[in-house]
């Protein structure tokens, strides 16, 4: 038996609503891939040499400066760039943070220049307890000068005597002394290097025991082995009659037990005669004066 034709013909008809779909999508998409330039691929295009035309065009035209205004600036939107994400608390944290830091450094400036005080106030006591104790339980020398006798044809001498009224002993006790006649109108030399003066020798001084000397007047210009002058009866009146004083001026230096070097300057005017008023006198006392350390 021969098949029969009639029944494939409904199979068929019925494809055919699938291929007029198909070929409609396909023109759909054809169209618009072809309205999309920028997604197709690029085709090359033989580089052109334009430098002969704009050679030629240059020389025709003149030279244009461009006058294109700047662009303005688009400050709208500027404060909205940039804008504060952090949350407030961090913020005031941090503030807080800052004022405790600079609270601690003025305390600490504060401390440190109340510390510097105490320390300067600390190292100030120490020095005046330390003075305090030098001064007191140092050496200190002091002088007096007798009366001399007149005696026509005699030295004319002053016995001096040096007392020690401190604490601890006055260590290598040494110096110069100058007994003179000076005019009432002179002033006395209190210089020892190069003239006739007597030498205190090296000795060591207790407190309470005083050491005594003798100063007498030399002759002038020094010489090599000085003897002391003899009182003239001319010289002898001129003393009583105030025409002449009898000065005696030392200087002494000494040690206390730590080493420390310590000095005694001091000048006296013979009680003979009339001695108020007196430049010599004047001068004798200024000369007077000891060390205060």
């Amino acid at each position: 038996m021969e098949p029969e034709i009639e029944s494939s013909s409904p199979r068929q008809s019925s494809l055919w609503p699938l291929f007029l779909l198909g070929i409609v999508a396909f023109a759909f998409s054809f169209r618009s891939k072809s309205r999309t330039p920028n997604q197709q691929s690029p085709t090359s295009i033989p580089p052109h040499d334009y430098s002969a035309e704009q050679t030629h065009r240059a020389q025709e035209l003149p030279a244009l400066s461009p006058q294109i205004p700047p662009s303005p600036l688009n400050t709208q939107y500027s404060h909205t760039c940039c804008q504060q994400n952090t949350p407030w608390w961090k913020i005031a944290f941090e503030g807080l943070a800052v004022m405790v830091a600079i609270g601690l450094l003025i305390a600490n400036l504060f401390q440190g220049l109340q510390t510097k005080k105490a320390a300067d106030a600390a190292f100030q006591s120490a020095e005046i307890s330390a003075r305090a104790f030098r001064m007191d339980y140092r050496p200190w020398v002091h002088v007096g000068f007798a009366t001399p006798v007149l005696v026509d044809g005699q030295p004319l001498c002053i016995s001096i005597q040096a007392n020690n009224t401190g604490k601890t002993p006055a260590r290598v006790l040494t110096g110069d002394v100058v007994t003179e006649l000076v005019r009432p109108t002179d002033e006395p030399q209190f210089v020892y290097k190069g003239r006739p003066h007597g030498r205190f020798p090296s000795t060591l001084l207790l407190p309470g025991l005083p050491a005594t000397l003798e100063s007498c007047v030399l002759p002038n210009p020094a010489v090599a082995h000085p003897q002391p002058l003899e009182l003239t009866p001319s010289q002898h009146k001129l003393i009583t009659g105030d025409g002449l004083l009898v000065i005696t001026h030392l200087r002494f230096t000494y040690k206390d037990a730590s080493g420390r070097n310590h000095w005694l300057t001091a000048c006296d005017v013979a009680n003979i005669g009339h001695r108020s008023g007196r430049k010599a006198s004047s001068l004798c006392s200024e000369y007077n004066n000891t060390d205060e350390e």
